[in-house]
């Protein structure tokens, strides 16, 4: 693939499916935004709004009074694959969600 393809988003599991469906609407809609710049952009996302968190693994950061953090990781032929989505008190465990959705292939601690 080359660099004029789009990058293709991907849920690596049916429940983070369901995690942004039962968000409110307002946050729904903000974290949708992000992951589309995150689509948009791709491996060229930097901080603020993304950053790496280990080895393979990165985190987008939804800002705002409930404050999300996805965890996603890049694959051959620019795909983006969203392994978990929480809130930011949940981000320990969300990540450890994630190591494992990756089979801990990539990501060291």
């Amino acid at each position: 693939m080359t660099e004029d393809q789009p990058w293709v988003l991907q849920f690596a599991h049916p429940s983070v499916e369901r995690y942004i469906a039962g968000l409110q609407a307002e946050t729904r809609v903000k974290l949708l935004r992000h992951l589309q710049r995150l689509e948009t952009l791709g491996n060229t996302l930097r901080q603020p709004h993304s950053r790496a968190i280990a080895r393979g693994l990165f985190e987008l950061r939804v800002p705002g009074k409930d404050a999300q953090r996805v965890n996603y990781s890049l694959l051959p032929g620019r795909q983006i694959l969203v392994l978990q989505v929480g809130s930011k008190g949940t981000q320990k465990r969300d990540i450890e969600v994630a190591i494992q959705r990756m089979g801990g292939r990539y990501a060291t601690e």
